[in-house]
Parts: structure tokens; C-alpha cells; sequence
């Protein structure tokens, strides 16, 4: 991975964190479990995906980085082509995708602020190992169900860009006509 590279997944990885946490912040506990129809996702929902989500792709990339593992397979630049790809078409709601069963949230939290605990946690300890990594993450693959098979980079890159995603559901969910407002922001 290039240095610059590194920055674009570090900025990422900051801006998304950065983003989702200002979008929960203050929330009450109604708030994090609207949905605003059903089969639809609540905020706390949201919030979970990703963290689950996270967790599970940087445990897969470092299975593949794994030195276990046998030799990376070389990137071809049609490869690395598809980081434009990925940064272009994550982020977009104007698409719908079901997550797959494994990353479905469970509702296995108590408060909206311990989960929220749980997704830092989990962002600063990816985020750091985008910092100090010397994996090959160019040379590694692991396949995705829209993309194909995407280098660990690229997936790294994905991590910030998926939680893009689910904070512009977030903001959907937040201008729903049923979401409970703040009783402070009533009262005004």
C-alpha cells in the first residue's frame, strides 16, 4: 500500500467516524429504535451492521495477511482499477442491497451509547492498523458479492466508505416524519 493510499483510508475510516458520531450524538433511546416502517432498519440497527460489519472484514484481512498463508497473488491494474469503482458506488443509496445473513443486526445491545462504545472501539482499533500495517494489502484478495474479488485495501477503503453508507441512512431515518424529536427540541 502506498502512503498515500494509507491517508485515503485513514481520512475515510476518520470522516465516517466523524460523521456517524455526529449524527448520534444526544440521541435517546427511542430515537436509536425507530424504524420508520417496517422491514426497515432503526439508527441502533444501522449502527450495529457496521460494527459488525467491521469486525468481521478485519478479521478477514488478517487471516489473509496471515504469514500462513500461502503467497499473494500479484494485482493486475484492472485490479486497482476497481478502487474507483468501490468509492463510487458504496456510498450510493439510490441502490438497495440486503446484507448478508451473518451481518444482520440482532439487536443485541442494551443502549444506543454502549453500541456507539462498541463501533469506537472497534473504528479505532481498524483505524490504527491502517496507521502501522506493512501488509501486502494490494496483493491479497478476498471476494465480495457485488465487487469480486477486491484486494484487502480496497476492502480497508470499503470500511469507511460502508459507514458513509449507513450514515446517510441514518439521515434518512432522522427526516422520516414519524422520528421522535429531542423533548428539549420540542419544548423550543
Amino acid at each position: 500500500m502506498e502512503q498515500y493510499e494509507r491517508q485515503l483510508a485513514i481520512d475515510e475510516l476518520n470522516a465516517s467516524r466523524d460523521h456517524l458520531e455526529r449524527l448520534v450524538e444526544g440521541l435517546t433511546e427511542e430515537q436509536w429504535r425507530y424504524s420508520p416502517a417496517a422491514g426497515r432498519w432503526s439508527i441502533g440497527q444501522c449502527v450495529e451492521h457496521v460494527t459488525c460489519v467491521e469486525k468481521r472484514i478485519y478479521g478477514l484481512i488478517g487471516t489473509r495477511l496471515d504469514e500462513n498463508h500461502p503467497e499473494p497473488s500479484k494485482a493486475t491494474p484492472e485490479q486497482k482499477a476497481k478502487d474507483e469503482e468501490v468509492k463510487r458506488v458504496l456510498p450510493d443509496r439510490s441502490f438497495p442491497r440486503n446484507a448478508p445473513a451473518a451481518v444482520q443486526p440482532a439487536g443485541d445491545w442494551a443502549e444506543g451509547r454502549e453500541l456507539f462504545a462498541d463501533f469506537q472501539k472497534t473504528r479505532q482499533n481498524t483505524t490504527e492498523f491502517a496507521r502501522t500495517t506493512t501488509g501486502d494489502l494490494r496483493n491479497f484478495f478476498i471476494p465480495h458479492g457485488l465487487f469480486g474479488d477486491m484486494d484487502c485495501y480496497q476492502w480497508l477503503l470499503m470500511l469507511g466508505l460502508h459507514a458513509t453508507r449507513h450514515a446517510r441512512q441514518i439521515e434518512e431515518i432522522q427526516a422520516a416524519p414519524g422520528y421522535p424529536k429531542n423533548s428539549a427540541a420540542a419544548s423550543n
